[in-house]
């Protein structure tokens, strides 16, 4: 699985040291991209710019949680309508 991380950084602000942050995600083989956007983002120190980066993947692993609680309420869905259907064949 090929994956690229892509950062933007825009609206810098020195004096307050703040700056609107962008990362995309994108899976080269499927296609699919995930955005993740900051606003006004602190980004003074090396630990305020870490934890920019801890709160991404964070959410990216919460997606990542939700997506596959989604696909196994759906696969239990389909198996449980396809023995309820079936078992009224008899």
């Amino acid at each position: 699985m090929a994956i690229t991380w892509n950062c933007d950084i825009t609206n810098v602000d020195p004096e307050r040291m703040r700056a609107d942050v962008s990362f995309q995600r994108i899976d080269d083989l499927t296609g699919a991209e995930e955005n993740y956007r900051y606003s006004k983002a602190i980004i003074e120190t090396e630990e305020q710019r870490t934890a920019l980066l801890d709160l991404c993947w964070d959410e990216h692993l919460e997606s990542i949680a939700k997506q596959t609680a989604a696909t196994n309420f759906v696969a239990n869905l389909e198996q449980l309508a396809k023995s309820n259907l079936e078992g009224r064949e008899l």
